[in-house]
């Protein structure tokens, strides 16, 4: 038999995935609790009980959809050529994670609309920034703090609009180039 924790823990995992599956298909405004708890095939009632109501609902959902943004690598490349073409090459492969870049996509829309996923997202936002900082540190010792902040703001923002074109890349005429993005951030990263 499972405990009363473990049942509230599935039960929360239950909604939050639930939550997820909502989002996905019909945005922010599908989150509700009844079509939540419907689809997660438990009452309503229990999406306050267990996730505080709808922010905390959307807290979980955004939390769950920024954890693809903690693929930045680490500065463990030979060099910082390499490092940029590692994370060129994780940036070409969303394509083939389509529903978790339209989860994330979605999600950084909604930051416009709720406090909480603004906070989510954000927070998830300066821990990539902070980890192309480090990696920019590693790689760059020579250049002054202030154009590595620059420098990294650039990239995060270039990787931002990669994965904007990967959500809507079913609509492009032309399908996206293979490493496409390399060129891209050499270039940011000659600045």
């Amino acid at each position: 038999m499972t405990s009363t924790p473990a049942r509230g823990a599935q039960t929360r995992e239950s909604l939050v995935r639930a939550g997820v599956d909502c989002l996905v298909d019909g945005g922010w405004a599908a989150v509700t609790h009844r079509r939540v708890a419907a689809r997660a095939g438990i009452n309503a009632g229990l999406v306050h009980y267990h996730l505080g109501g709808l922010p905390g609902l959307r807290t979980a959902i955004a939390t769950e959809a920024v954890a693809p943004l903690a693929w930045v690598p680490e500065a463990r490349a030979q060099n910082f050529d390499d490092w940029l073409a590692e994370l060129a090459s994780i940036v070409d492969d969303l394509g083939d994670h389509r529903r978790e870049v339209i989860l994330l996509m979605t999600t950084m829309i909604g930051a416009l609309s709720y406090p909480e996923v603004r906070e989510v997202v954000g927070q998830s936002l300066a821990t990539v920034r902070a980890e192309v900082r480090r990696a920019l540190d590693t790689y760059r010792p020579d250049a002054s703090a202030a154009h590595l902040d620059q420098l990294a703001a650039a990239i995060v923002a270039l990787l931002d609009g990669a994965v904007l074109a990967a959500a809507i890349a079913d609509t492009l005429p032309t399908a996206p180039t293979p490493l496409a993005m390399l060129p891209a951030l050499r270039a940011i990263a000659a600045l």
